[in-house]
């Protein structure tokens, strides 16, 4: 029977000008017992290349190699593999990014932010001279993202049996019923989860030529945020309203209340949160929330009514009691849980 052995799974970004050599360093990754992902090989026929890239090859991978030559710098496709958000989510999913150069020219042809990265010169003339060292990062990188899960993976186990055994030991004493603690375990479970973020600060400025008013991007990045953990800013809207939209002003107040972005506290700062987790579907799904009749207001004319909800969503008293058993657990956070 044959041995199966788990494997590093690389992702090789490169221009179609260099696939006589991405073709060698694929085969000899084979023979390392590395799994390599390559668009040519690996994208079924038929198949769109965007959704293949980003949905299939690159998430699926604990490596990513991208080789820079002179045609590879001019690559769309390169340029969108490596375009900084997505180094970033490489980062913090722990999937390890590994640039290298054909020549020392090539760099100074490289963003400002890749040119702060070790980035090693690898060509035909040193191929074989640097494979040992590319094979042992990728081994390096492979096993400290293993070492990594299997250690989240750990607290996450923790931290359930710290939950079940509280829950064992107050199951006497209870202000919950069995039900109601049992529909509460499930709702937290379902939004004890991550979900991205993502942040802009920018500021309005005026085009000289243009005279027009365009948006200028100071700051950009990418968070994974705990769900629960949004889950009482949101409830605590003095109107007792519940929209989707709340989750933005919600998130964007914390974050400049919490001073994170120190520097861009001037007034003419704004924050954007452009991906945010909407909660209405589920809300209602869990009982949070619900539908009451809505009536327009006096000064809401007839045609203006028409295109307005007949319904306005609000909380229940569920989420207050959701809140008490969060804080009743000691799972009430503190504030957004950011990471």
């Amino acid at each position: 029977m044959k041995n199966l052995i788990n494997k590093p799974r690389v992702f090789l970004s490169h221009a179609k000008k260099d696939i006589e050599f991405m073709n060698k360093v694929y085969n000899d990754l084979i023979k390392c017992q590395i799994d390599p992902w390559i668009d040519s090989n690996d994208i079924r026929h038929g198949e769109p290349w965007l959704d293949a890239i980003f949905e299939n090859g690159i998430p699926t991978c604990d490596s990513f190699i991208v080789y820079l030559t002179e045609y590879s710098v001019e690559s769309k496709m390169v340029k969108k593999e490596i375009d900084a958000s997505i180094i970033q989510k490489l980062n913090d999913n722990g999937i390890s990014f590994l640039p290298y150069v054909e020549n020392g020219e090539i760099r100074n042809k490289l963003r400002v932010d890749l040119q702060a990265i070790q980035t090693p010169i690898w060509n035909s003339e040193n191929y074989d001279e640097l494979l040992p060292r590319v094979i042992s990062e990728i081994w390096r990188s492979y096993m400290e993202r293993k070492i990594s899960n299997a250690i989240n993976s750990e607290k996450v186990k923790s931290l359930e049996y710290q939950l079940e055994l509280e829950r064992i030991r107050n199951q006497s004493t209870s202000v919950f019923s069995s039900s109601e603690d049992k529909d509460f375990q499930y709702i937290f479970n379902h939004f004890n989860v991550e979900k991205e973020i993502t942040i802009d600060v920018y500021e309005d400025v005026t085009n000289s030529e243009t005279k027009k008013v365009e948006k200028n991007t100071l700051y950009h990045k990418t968070f994974n945020a705990l769900i629960v953990s949004l889950i009482p800013f949101l409830s605590s809207s003095s109107s007792y309203t519940f929209h989707d939209n709340l989750s933005e002003g919600v998130i964007s107040s914390y974050f400049r209340k919490n001073n994170f972005f120190s520097e861009y506290n001037n007034t003419k700062h704004k924050i954007t949160v452009i991906d945010y987790p909407k909660f209405s579907n589920k809300f209602l799904t869990f009982g949070l929330i619900e539908r009451v009749p809505r009536t327009p207001s006096a000064h809401e004319n007839s045609a203006f009514a028409r295109f307005q909800s007949n319904f306005s969503l609000v909380f229940t008293d569920k989420m207050e009691r959701f809140k008490y058993w969060l804080n009743y657990n000691n799972a009430l956070p503190n504030g957004i849980e950011l990471k």
